[in-house]
């Protein structure tokens, strides 16, 4: 019975043009714990080599808790141009950048599990927001097609487009 009302509730959701996933992984596998649960209000827009917007923006309440994007080493946890940001290196080669914070609850070298909590939001470019980034050895990429880990206990609804 559980299957079928399970089999009813994803034909409902893909006829409205929604599919359920517990993660969303990208590329490998790989994928990024969103660090508050706000939708992304502000978009990966790099302009030449040093201008533009190189991360994205997710909207937080000040003072909220922001958790680790990924599990790893905390290789920066400090002010960058008088910004708060704390910097996750992952296993599989990847760093993750949270920013724009209020307060930081790590430090470096601190081994982390993604979801530990690493600070608390405050406000980037105007808005109560925190700034995510992600670097590999190529440099920089657009983190929101791996925003999708899911947090325990959550689903989350995506676009068939993207399913």
């Amino acid at each position: 019975m559980r299957r079928f009302l399970g089999s009813i509730l994803s034909l409902a959701l893909l006829l409205v043009g929604v599919s359920v996933t517990a993660t969303m992984p990208a590329y490998g596998g790989f994928c990024i714990l969103p660090p508050v649960p706000g939708p992304v209000v502000g978009e990966y827009a790099p302009i030449g080599r040093y201008q533009g917007h190189w991360g994205v923006d997710l909207a937080a309440s000040e003072g909220s808790t922001v958790v680790a994007p990924v599990a790893g080493e905390v290789t920066f946890a400090g002010k960058v141009a008088g910004v708060l940001a704390v910097t996750v290196r992952h296993e599989d080669g990847y760093w993750v950048s949270v920013s724009s914070l209020q307060r930081i609850d790590t430090e470096q070298g601190t081994v982390l599990e993604a979801g530990d909590a690493v600070g608390r939001s405050g406000r980037h470019a105007g808005k109560a927001a925190v700034h995510v980034s992600l670097r590999d050895t190529d440099g920089y990429r657009d983190p929101e097609p791996f925003l999708g880990c899911a947090r325990p206990g959550r689903v989350r609804l995506i676009p068939v487009s993207e399913a």
